[in-house]
């Protein structure tokens, strides 16, 4: 289909594509070339990749530029309008909802360790519950550091140094 939109003109194809198998939309007048979005066979769903490998994959190559999500409610006159993202796992016996952040080298993640008492844990890598688990806060409150135990308002497994007053 062509548009115009301020004077140029702009083609996009869009349906299946019978070479993959894939839905695909894209920004030239063939599939398959400048996709913008895909949807394979599996149900997976690409933006910026013609190879999705999970649920929802957005992927950006360009050099100097950032690759970002948003969730925008737009009404500001009530204070009960929220913006959210909410990551759930099947229960209490399922598996970590959790988030990762990594620059190829490093990792760390945060989020809810369902194995052990649903603790929210912050870890140096890409996974919760392991020996770099380096923060935790049980259900009642209480903060450990270097312990995933912590059995005060906050207890620290180590050496900690304080620069000013201790108050109790």
């Amino acid at each position: 289909t062509a548009s115009t939109t301020g004077g140029l003109s702009q083609e996009w194809a869009m349906g299946v594509d019978n070479t993959s198998g894939k839905f695909r939309i894209s920004s030239s007048t063939a599939l398959g070339t400048n996709d913008r979005f895909v949807i394979d066979g599996s149900g997976n769903v690409g933006i910026g990749t013609t190879g999705p490998g999970v649920k929802l994959e957005v992927v950006g190559t360009t050099a100097g530029t950032s690759v970002r999500s948003q969730i925008s409610h737009t009404d500001n006159t009530n204070g009960a309008s929220h913006s959210t993202l909410r990551i759930v796992t099947g229960g209490a016996s399922g598996g970590d909802p959790y988030t990762i952040y990594s620059n190829g080298v490093v990792s760390w993640s945060t989020g809810m360790d369902n194995s052990d008492s649903d603790k929210f844990k912050i870890t140096g890598e890409d996974a919760l519950g392991t020996a770099n688990d380096r923060l935790t806060i049980d259900s009642t409150g209480n903060v450990g550091i270097g312990t995933t135990s912590p059995l005060t308002k906050l207890s620290v497994a180590g050496n900690a140094y304080i620069g000013g007053w201790l108050m109790a």
